[in-house]
Parts: structure tokens; C-alpha cells; sequence
């Protein structure tokens, strides 16, 4: 990371709404809007820093996750694949998991409560605004954000609930005799592969034991891979949203906080 100077909190507009959660914090602000133009080849053409071979090649590297998974459950012997015994596909567990991912939100609304008062929030909002611009592009782009996020959404939770919950968590509760343990392990594993930031990494370590619970209490893997895909999609396809009604002068200091000075390189025309 390299943290050149930036404004603790993009406030354009002195009553900002955020909406964050453990692995893509977002803040909505009011700028001049880079969202206008004649249709979204036009904003795809004009945009300074999307490159569709990256966002490719980022949605097909978090795909592999899944494969990981696979492997790893036929390596250790998991049932299913790493998908678990207990596994249904049926909708009443689909529309369970999109439930779920209420309290996710909730976190959401009570972290932005306290955003202004604490710099490791900001770091947040900072690392994740900096990974969405990287991603999609600071024009907003919705038919491709909307594909875009659906993909890295499914992946993930495919991906990661299959590797960690599926596969990790049930054999540490198989061999340790206790599920407590196995989730605590888990999350510190999973928090620790996201350390973007300190507070990023304990964020997603909570909301690891959030997916392991939903596990353990619903016997079936297909709940928290919903809960998690499903908010995944939605707030990232916000984070886009947001972070295309920044100012080019707000988009480039997240490039250059991220990159340090090759973040300016990725802010000039192509």
C-alpha cells in the first residue's frame, strides 16, 4: 500500500450515505457525475482506467477458487466435493441465504455511524473504492458492472464457502472434535488472506464466523454460499456505482493511494 495523501472521506456533499461490509466498504457521495454520456460503449471508450483484460482476468482468477476447492475436498476427502453432506440446492435455502445477508447490511449502516470518527474505517472505504476503481473503471457501466459483479459474486461464494467452510471447517470440526474451534480457525485463516488492512482482515474474519455459523446451524453449505454471493453482488455493483459519481481528481488520488505513483499512469488516457 502507499498511502499518499488523501481526504479522510470524499465529502462533496456534507451528508454522505455509506454502505459497507467485510470485504467492500463503499461510500455514496455527490460529485460531479462521471455516470452522463451517450450509452455504455461510449462511457467504456472514454474511461481512462478500465481495461476490460483486467477485470477478465481478475473474475477468472477468483473463479479458480472453486477448482482449489475441489481439489483440496477430493485430496482430504471431503463428501461432496467440499460441498457437504448436507447440501440442497432447493429454492427455499436460496431465498434463506438472500435473508441472511440482512445483518450484513445492518454492520454496514453502524460502521458508516462511526466512519468519521476513526481512520482504520477510512482506510477501508479507501482500499475497497481504490479495488472497484481498478476493476470496472470510473465511468459507471452498468450492463458489464451488473455481469461483473454477478460473476465475481457467484465465485466468490462458490469459491471461498466450498474452500472454507465446505472443506476447511468441517474437517478441523471432524478432527478437533469441536466446531467452535474449527469456525475460530477458519476465520482467522480466511481474515488473514484479506488483510487489505488491518480492519479489513478482523472484518472479514468476522463475517467468517458469520458464514461458518450459518453453516453449522443450517447443515447446508448452500445457505452461506447465497448469503455471501448474494451480497457480494449487490455491494459491488454499489461500490461501482459510487465510486463512478467521484470527481477525477477524487478517482486519481485512489489510484496514487493505491499505487503510489503508478497510479497516475493508470489515470492518463490510453
Amino acid at each position: 500500500m502507499h498511502p499518499t495523501p488523501l481526504p479522510p472521506k470524499f465529502k462533496t456533499n456534507p451528508n454522505p450515505r455509506s454502505f459497507r461490509y467485510y470485504d467492500c466498504p463503499l461510500t455514496l457521495e455527490s460529485s460531479n457525475s462521471n455516470t452522463e454520456g451517450d450509452g455504455e460503449s461510449n462511457s467504456e471508450s472514454d474511461d481512462k482506467i478500465f481495461d476490460i483484460k483486467t477485470t477478465v482476468a481478475l473474475v477468472g482468477g477468483q473463479s479458480l477458487l472453486i477448482v482449489a476447492a475441489v481439489i483440496a475436498a477430493k485430496f482430504v476427502g471431503t463428501p461432496n466435493l467440499g460441498l457437504g453432506p448436507g447440501f440442497d440446492a432447493s429454492l427455499p435455502y436460496i431465498f434463506k441465504g438472500i435473508l441472511w445477508s440482512t445483518p450484513l447490511g445492518i454492520l454496514a449502516v453502524a460502521l458508516d455511524v462511526v466512519e468519521d470518527k476513526f481512520q482504520a474505517l477510512q482506510e477501508v472505504t479507501k482500499a475497497t473504492q481504490s479495488s472497484v476503481l481498478s476493476l470496472l473503471g470510473g465511468t459507471f457501466k452498468p450492463v458489464l458492472g451488473i455481469v461483473t459483479a454477478l460473476a465475481l459474486g457467484a465465485a466468490a461464494g462458490i469459491g471461498e464457502e466450498m474452500l472454507f467452510r465446505g472443506v476447511m471447517q468441517f474437517e478441523l470440526g471432524s478432527k478437533l472434535g469441536s466446531e467452535i474451534l474449527a469456525v475460530g480457525i477458519t476465520s482467522v485463516v480466511f481474515g488473514a488472506l484479506h488483510a487489505v488492512t488491518p480492519l479489513y482482515a478482523g472484518l472479514a474474519a468476522l463475517a467468517s464466523v458469520y458464514f461458518g455459523w450459518l453453516y453449522l446451524v443450517t447443515g447446508n453449505l448452500m445457505v452461506p454460499i447465497v448469503t455471501h454471493a448474494f451480497y457480494d453482488w449487490a455491494a459491488l455493483l454499489y461500490a461501482h456505482w459510487t465510486v463512478a459519481n467521484l470527481s477525477d481528481s477524487e478517482q486519481q488520488s485512489l489510484l496514487e493511494w493505491r499505487f503510489g505513483s503508478t497510479g497516475e499512469e493508470l489515470f492518463k488516457p490510453k
